[in-house]
């Protein structure tokens, strides 16, 4: 969901106001009439949701974070892991082994927002897409 939040927005936004000369950066807050980066968006979002309150997390994370950001970088080791097993695992037979056990879990828990995401990446695990996995990996927290 975040990652097609990140695809309509570069798309729908981004590209329209930077073609009218409007700034898109990291720093939007201190730039007058500046507007956030894809990324910046999704980092900001998922704190927001995060402090709900509601129980649901996700964070944007990467082996190459904006130097910017002190928490960009993987935080633990779910994470650590994670970004490990995409890069290694060209066919994902346990990624999508263990979405397939998620999944289960969460149907019998009555967790529907998590078990659609596991589904999506036991899917994407089928079908050896990566980047659909790595989307998919960046809504999960430890």
């Amino acid at each position: 969901m975040l990652q097609e939040l990140r695809y309509y927005y570069t798309a729908e936004i981004v590209e329209r106001v930077h073609a009218a000369g409007i700034e898109v950066t990291h720093d939007y807050k201190a730039r007058s009439g500046a507007i956030p980066l894809p990324a910046t968006l999704t980092i900001e979002l998922c704190e927001r949701i995060g402090a709900l309150g509601s129980g649901l997390s996700a964070r944007l994370y990467s082996d190459y974070p904006f130097p910017w950001r002190t928490n960009g970088g993987p935080q633990g080791e779910f994470e650590r892991r994670a970004l490990e097993s995409l890069r290694t695992n060209s066919n994902l037979p346990v990624v999508e082994q263990q979405a397939h056990k998620i999944n289960g879990a969460c149907g019998t828990v009555g967790a529907g927002v998590l078990c659609a995401l596991a589904e999506a990446m036991e899917q994407a695990g089928k079908n050896g897409d990566l980047a659909m996995l790595s989307a998919r990996l960046t809504e999960l927290d430890d």
